[in-house]
């Protein structure tokens, strides 16, 4: 659940591991734009909590905090908001 409290999350580039992601676009009508996750982020997000990557893709979903200018966050959650 997103809520109102303000949070500074601070992230390194320098230390982070780049790879590069095409863009496409969901429906033939183009109302949105998807960019994949790495299957490794998300199996290590799942060992993470304790659960298979198959029951991490089932049970969470991806929050997506716009920035100001070309800020984007993604945070996962579960569906039922635990």
């Amino acid at each position: 659940m997103v809520t109102s409290q303000s949070r500074v999350i601070e992230f390194h580039i320098e230390e982070a591991f780049l790879k590069t992601y095409k863009l496409h676009f969901a429906t033939s009508s183009a109302k949105t734009v998807e960019v994949t996750v790495p299957r490794d982020f998300i199996r290590r997000m799942a060992r993470n909590v304790g659960i298979t990557m198959e029951e991490f893709v089932e049970n969470y979903r991806a929050l997506a905090y716009f920035g100001v200018g070309d800020e984007l966050l993604y945070r996962f959650e579960r569906v039922n908001g635990d």
